[in-house]
C-alpha cells in the first residue's frame, strides 16, 4: 500500500538526516562506553541509507520481467524471487559493500566520542601525547581504509560486470 511506502521512505529519511556521531552520543546513554554502541549507531545509520537505495533500486527495476512472472500466474514472493531479485541484485550487493566501506571510515570517528574501537585509542593515545603510537593508529586506519576500498572496489566492479553481461544476453 502507498501509505506505508511513505512511512517507511519518511522513517528512512529521519535514520539519514541523522550522523552516526549524533546517534552514538543518544546511544551511550542507553549502553554505556562500548564497542557495541559503536557498532550499533553504525548499523542504525546503515538502515536508513540501505533502505533508500533499496527501494531506489526496485522502483528502477524494468516491469517487463514483472509482468512476464504476473501473467504466468505468479504470486507476489514468485515475482520476488523471480523478476525482482535477479534484476535488483548484483546492484544492492554493491551499495552493501558501498556502505561496508563508509562503516569502516565512520568507526574511528565513533571511537573518538567514546564509542570504542581504533578511534577510542586514537582519542587515549593523544591524550597521553604519545604521538608515535598516533601516528601508527592512523597510518593503520589509512591502510585498512585503502584496502578494504580497493578491495570492494573491485568486487563492486566484478558484481556490475556480471550484470551487464546478463543483460546484454538476455536482450540478444
Amino acid at each position: 500500500p502507498w501509505w506505508l511506502r511513505t512511512a517507511l521512505r519518511g522513517v528512512f529519511a529521519v535514520i539519514r538526516a541523522v550522523p552516526e556521531v549524533i546517534i552514538a552520543l543518544i546511544l551511550l546513554t542507553v549502553t554505556g562506553l562500548t564497542p557495541f554502541t559503536g557498532a550499533l549507531a553504525l548499523g542504525i545509520a546503515g538502515i536508513g541509507t540501505q533502505g533508500k537505495w533499496v527501494y531506489e533500486t526496485i522502483e528502477s527495476v524494468q516491469e517487463g520481467a514483472s509482468e512476464a512472472v504476473r501473467a504466468a500466474g505468479g504470486s507476489t514472493a514468485e515475482v520476488t524471487r523471480w523478476a525482482l531479485w535477479p534484476a535488483a541484485a548484483p546492484t544492492l550487493m554493491s551499495f552493501a559493500l558501498y556502505r561496508f566501506e563508509i562503516n569502516i571510515r565512520t568507526s574511528a570517528v565513533l571511537g573518538l566520542v567514546g564509542a570504542g574501537g581504533i578511534g577510542s585509542m586514537l582519542s587515549n593515545y593523544t591524550n597521553f601525547r604519545q604521538w608515535d603510537t598516533v601516528g601508527m593508529l592512523l597510518i593503520v586506519v589509512v591502510i585498512a581504509t585503502m584496502l578494504m576500498d580497493a578491495v570492494s572496489g573491485a568486487i563492486r566492479r566484478r558484481i556490475m560486470e556480471g550484470a551487464r553481461a546478463r543483460d546484454v544476453a538476455r536482450s540478444s
